[in-house]
């Protein structure tokens, strides 16, 4: 991507936010951003962007569907108005919407680099806000508004506003997006309880005195219960004939089997270790497989029972 191009798109961001954040229009009459040249014409200094020197490189679009060439989920969040949606350069997807007053715009490009196209200093202490498996970090910038950034990997994304908003005005949009955005990488989705994975078809349950409970539909064929047990957060997942535990460790040795007894005959775990106390069990019961991970640290007695807990609600009778 020319870097003049994400410059100019930059600008084109800061320059709606200044138009529309802070305005003092009545209450009820329409509040115009400005476009084109309007948005052109503004400072450096007014934008914290560089001036812009290619007024093509951003192309208003009808909705998301004009983002299916690139690998990113975005979203207009519960709440926006003005919603509208840019191509920039033809690899930036933007969505700019304004939400309890405040104008946002939320953007996602190919790579790890950052796409917001916002040029100021930014604080040296970030918050973080986290998913299921992505985290945010949240920066101040110079004139007082927010940058939030994260990746998958694969696509970076940004959300940017100019409006000095409240912290948890802050968190909770960033965490909505930020689960649109693992939503679309994963094709995961959160449903309300265990009965909302039942047309997955998995025998499987949290165990007993889990806390912190959250259920995951994962490509349409994955059921996946997270929970916090004796202060540690567990990802369990099932899958019909083979299941992929989405993580990416390195495992110390072969493994450990942990042997369980299962009607006649016996229900074996494989269990590895990471060098950073990670811990990973996979095993098979029926036509399904399963996994259950932490990051730990935990005990190796506890870390059976746990195994052994989460197993007996996998058995088939």
């Amino acid at each position: 991507m020319k870097k003049k191009s994400i410059i100019w798109a930059g600008l084109l961001a800061a320059a709606l936010a200044l138009g529309g954040c802070q305005s003092s229009a009545p209450q009820g009459e329409a509040v115009v951003f400005p476009t084109g040249a309007e948005a052109e014409s503004q400072t450096a200094e007014e934008t914290g962007a560089e001036p812009a020197e290619d007024a093509e490189a951003i192309r208003q679009v009808e909705g998301t569907e004009a983002f299916g060439s690139l690998p990113v989920a975005l979203a207009a969040p519960e709440g926006a108005e003005n919603v509208e949606y840019y191509l920039i350069d033809g690899t930036v997807a933007e969505v700019n919407f304004i939400r309890n007053g405040a104008h946002y715009s939320f953007r996602g490009g190919p790579g790890e680099e950052d796409v917001s196209g916002v040029y100021e200093e930014l604080s040296q202490d970030a918050q973080t806000v986290s998913g299921a498996d992505l985290t945010a970090e949240i920066f101040t910038t110079a004139s007082g508004g927010r940058l939030a950034r994260w990746t998958d990997g694969t696509a970076s994304y940004s959300l940017y506003t100019s409006s000095a908003v409240e912290d948890e005005d802050i968190r909770q949009l960033t965490e909505s997006l930020v689960k649109v955005t693992e939503a679309g990488a994963m094709g995961r989705q959160q449903v309300e309880n265990r009965e909302g994975l039942s047309a997955l078809g998995i025998p499987m349950a949290e165990p007993e005195d889990a806390d912190d409970l959250s259920y995951y539909m994962i490509g349409g064929s994955t059921a996946e219960i997270r929970f916090v047990w004796e202060d540690c957060g567990f990802e369990f997942r099932g899958a019909a004939g083979s299941v992929d535990p989405g993580v990416e460790d390195e495992w110390v040795g072969e493994g450990q089997e942990i042997r369980l007894e299962y009607g006649d005959g016996e229900l074996v775990l494989t269990s590895r270790q990471a060098e950073n106390g990670a811990r990973l069990a996979t095993w098979s019961a029926g036509d399904f497989a399963y996994s259950l991970y932490t990051q730990g640290p935990l005990e190796e007695e506890d870390w059976q029972d746990i195994c052994s807990e989460a197993a007996d609600t996998t058995k088939v009778e």
